[in-house]
């Protein structure tokens, strides 16, 4: 399920960094959650 507007993951997903790899975040499991792609593509390298 998509951690954001939670619509079902089927078959792929996108690994978000809470907290944006560019802007300092690290690629740690506590720093991840699971996005379909609209909602990655829209968050960008924002904090949400």
């Amino acid at each position: 399920m998509c951690q954001k507007c939670g619509c079902p993951l089927l078959g792929s997903f996108h690994a978000d960094h809470v907290q944006p790899f560019s802007k300092g975040g690290w690629t740690v499991t506590g720093n991840g959650q699971a996005l379909c792609g609209p909602c990655n593509v829209t968050k960008g390298d924002r904090y949400e």
